[in-house]
């Protein structure tokens, strides 16, 4: 699977899964935090069997500069779901998960101006069309 539009699809039924399961839970009595904290426990798992025997130790030594990105990305993912799982107390599944993904568009935002990513026309009407269709998934 060295195709990174496999990895895109894995990783789109994988959030599905994800967003089906957590609402799954919260519907049976989790709370937000406990609903974080679960799924938490999940990414250690994932992390512990897939990530770790791959991670090259000797790239620690070498270079620090991106663990404090990565730990802040680390911290992002977890307030970003703990803030989604309290919007589904009062939201719709069917509104907070579409609505949601428009975390998108805040991070092409800032990859335009901090990485200095180029947005073409096509880019453009793609992020309008996602806004349309939180619209009209919204309504």
């Amino acid at each position: 699977m060295k195709n990174g539009w496999a990895f895109l699809a894995l990783n789109i039924l994988s959030y599905g899964l994800w967003g089906l399961a957590a609402k799954i839970a919260q519907n049976k009595g989790a709370s937000s935090p406990t609903l974080a904290t679960l799924t938490t426990t999940g990414m250690v798992i994932v992390t512990l069997l897939i990530f770790v025997p791959q991670l090259n130790v000797a790239q620690l030594g070498l270079d620090k500069s991106y663990l404090l990105p990565g730990i802040a990305a680390g911290v992002c993912v977890g307030l970003g779901n703990l803030f989604l799982y309290k919007s589904l107390e009062t939201l719709p599944f069917s509104i907070a998960y579409p609505t949601s993904g428009l975390y998108i568009l805040f991070t092409v935002v800032l990859a335009i101006l901090f990485l200095k990513e180029q947005i073409t026309f096509n880019r453009c009407i793609g992020i309008g069309c996602s806004m349309l269709a939180v619209f009209f998934l919204s309504k």
